[in-house]
């Protein structure tokens, strides 16, 4: 199936795809980072 496509395309869908792969852990990051920031203020807070 890939040899069909051209080495353009080939490319195009390498760069798509770790794109979204750093955009999905750039999220997950974030989302830990403020469950980070949540336990330090309850840690704070006692």
């Amino acid at each position: 199936m890939l040899r069909n496509i051209s080495i353009a395309w080939r490319a195009s869908i390498g760069f798509a795809l770790v794109a979204a792969l750093t955009t999905g852990m750039g999220v997950f990051a974030l989302s830990k980072l403020d469950d980070m920031r949540e336990s330090t203020r309850q840690i704070s807070e006692n």
